[in-house]
């Protein structure tokens, strides 16, 4: 009953003060006898009566804020310090597949300036409109940022209106490990989307097959640089890349970016290689300025191999071999 009135402070002293002013207009009355004053009146009327008006004023307001001291002191002295906070519960989770609107719960949100909890706990969302901004996580390894964020925060985003083909959510998803993608595979597929995924792979083959095809070359390509498990990402990208002449310059080009002796070496060969297979694919002609430049460009790799004393490459138009 304290607290309720101790909360209810300002409407508190708001009405003491009242009474008090009351009280005080009747008991001691603006003083009209008094000789002094009733000289103002005659010379100056305006000053007469703010000083009048200004008297009746003061009897409200001065104990208003006596008692606005008074109870805000013993409401931070004496209640506030005493006071043991009930944690509240939380509202019902709004599952995201019966939200009205697309919004992710990123956490709670109870106290906002200490670590204690609240009575009146609620959900953090993020709204529609705030997830266009992007969201970056940021902790040490094994922190949890994968299982406490990214999992549940793709749970919600994939479930949302999940039957719907018109509003529910798709996006593309680029990740390193593989893991990511065998889970949200099981998100789709506790949410009977997995059909989608073949349904849209299917579209762009029909669609835009080369642009499919150059996009499962490049991340084959970037799998193999960072030595990563091959049979999981043919097995994450649906089946393996078309090999050609974009596949080889592909390759050529990451392991001579590596600048490491034996992967210069076999970028060497790949090159020659591509120059080969553009020729047959109908790139160039096979005497053709292209492939000369091609040629080129491979015996400007060899001083980079020559130039170490504990190997002697030996590089010709078919083949790369170090001998020791």
């Amino acid at each position: 009953m304290i607290q309720r009135f101790l909360h209810a402070r300002n409407f508190l002293a708001c009405i003491l003060a009242a009474a008090t002013g009351m009280a005080l207009y009747f008991r001691a009355p603006f003083p009209d006898t008094n000789l002094f004053l009733h000289v103002m009146a005659i010379r100056s009327a305006s000053a007469f009566l703010f000083f009048k008006y200004s008297y009746t004023l003061f009897l409200y307001t001065t104990p208003y804020i006596v008692y606005s001291v008074l109870l805000s002191g013993i409401y931070i002295f004496a209640l506030k310090t005493t006071r043991k906070v009930r944690a509240g519960k939380l509202p019902l989770y709004p599952g995201p597949a019966q939200r009205a609107n697309l919004s992710l719960v990123v956490g709670e949100l109870h106290h906002q300036c200490k670590q204690i909890p609240s009575e009146t706990p609620h959900w953090l969302v993020i709204p529609e409109r705030g997830l266009f901004t992007g969201i970056a996580i940021v902790g040490a390894v094994g922190s949890g940022k994968t299982a406490a964020c990214m999992y549940p925060f793709a749970e919600q985003i994939l479930a949302y209106k999940a039957t719907d083909k018109d509003r529910r959510i798709g996006g593309l998803i680029l990740e390193v490990k593989g893991d990511f993608c065998e889970k949200v595979r099981e998100i789709l597929k506790r949410h009977d989307r997995l059909q989608a995924i073949r349904a849209a792979m299917q579209e762009c083959r029909r669609n835009l097959p080369n642009l499919v095809e150059r996009l499962m070359q490049q991340i084959e390509v970037r799998s193999a640089m960072a030595g990563l498990n091959p049979d999981k990402m043919i097995a994450a990208s649906g089946g393996r890349a078309r090999h050609d002449a974009g596949l080889l310059r592909l390759m050529a080009r990451g392991l001579e970016e590596a600048k490491d002796e034996e992967k210069l070496a076999v970028a060497a060969a790949m090159w020659n290689e591509f120059r080969i297979q553009a020729v047959r694919e109908g790139w160039f002609a096979e005497n053709g300025v292209e492939a000369a430049a091609m040629s080129h460009h491979t015996s400007t790799i060899v001083p980079m191999l020559s130039a170490t004393p504990a190997a002697r490459w030996r590089i010709d138009s078919t083949e790369v071999s170090c001998q020791r």
